[in-house]
């Protein structure tokens, strides 16, 4: 069974609106985190959350100082051709 199109609209409900981010926000790591593994690749994403002053990082802040991530926090990623 297809899903229904989903209307993008801002959610004006406190509570529906942090839900709603919680779930998209791991929707999101699961899929980068599918894509790096499956693609063998460098990813990193970091989210920023209105209520929150500290900034959701994965692989996380550690991985991505250790890791070839922190080049593109720089702007230092590499183009492809």
């Amino acid at each position: 069974m297809a899903r229904k199109k989903v209307k993008l609209a801002y959610i004006t409900c406190n509570s529906k609106r942090r839900e709603t981010f919680r779930k998209r926000k791991s929707g999101i790591m699961k899929k980068v985190s599918e894509l790096s593994t499956l693609c063998g690749i460098e990813a990193c994403v970091i989210i920023y959350d209105q209520n929150n002053p500290q900034a959701y990082v994965w692989p996380s802040d550690s991985g991505v100082k250790n890791g070839g991530s922190r080049d593109i926090l720089k702007g230092k990623h590499r183009e492809t051709p």
